[in-house]
């Protein structure tokens, strides 16, 4: 523990330019994700709770999308878990960190994570 206390001091003030670079990545993709989501049609998606000043996720409401039918299956989005699924099985493995917002007390939002 001692030797890890001394790391971190030996960073510098704030963490150092190893910090400042991560910081800079995690605003780079915040905005990249805020900007594609107020792309999206906003009766569907919207950023009712805000953007995050320092946090690495984001929580849009998506309830505007339940009851629309999901592409490319067509099937309806009931949910936060449907619409997570959707997205989920559309992206990359390890290319997208979703999960529906009813576990963070809020069931007509999901998380995403730009970490």
């Amino acid at each position: 523990a001692q030797e890890a206390t001394v790391a971190a001091l030996e960073l510098g003030p704030r963490g150092g330019k190893v910090v400042e670079e991560m910081v800079a990545a995690f605003l780079k993709r915040r905005d990249y994700c805020v900007r594609r989501l107020s792309e999206m049609p906003s009766n569907r998606i919207s950023l009712d709770y805000g953007i995050p000043p320092g946090a690495f996720y984001l929580l849009p409401t998506i309830s505007g999308s339940f009851g629309c039918k999901h592409l490319p299956t067509g099937e309806i989005i009931k949910d936060a878990d449907d619409f997570c699924r959707g997205l989920l099985s559309q992206s990359d493995p390890g290319g997208l960190a979703v999960v529906p917002g009813d576990a963070f007390g809020s069931a007509d939002t999901l998380r995403i994570s730009y970490a």
